[in-house]
């Protein structure tokens, strides 16, 4: 099939070693679907509730990222954090 080419081909692309959090090929992972869905409803729900903005202390300029099991931002990425008001309508 397509979908089953396209995966190939985007697993051949991707050197070893690569982070490849799901898997490629006829090996990926069941969940994947799944797992990318909660997130984006976590992340939605999130912002409904939440407003968020970039605290001073936040470097400004390009992230600079560090490596590690994961790879993250190197001096991290600060944020404020409210509960919206809701709207007398």
């Amino acid at each position: 099939t397509a979908t089953a080419t396209a995966t190939a081909a985007a697993a051949a692309a991707h050197k070893r070693g690569d982070y490849m959090p799901f898997g490629a090929g006829p090996r990926i992972c069941i969940g994947q679907r799944f797992a990318l869905e909660e997130a984006t409803l976590v992340l939605v729900r999130l912002a409904h509730k939440f407003h968020f903005t970039l605290a001073a202390r936040t470097a400004k300029g390009p992230l600079r990222t560090r490596a590690g099991i994961t790879t993250s931002p190197a001096n991290g990425v600060w944020v404020r954090v409210r509960e919206r008001v809701p709207s007398s309508a």
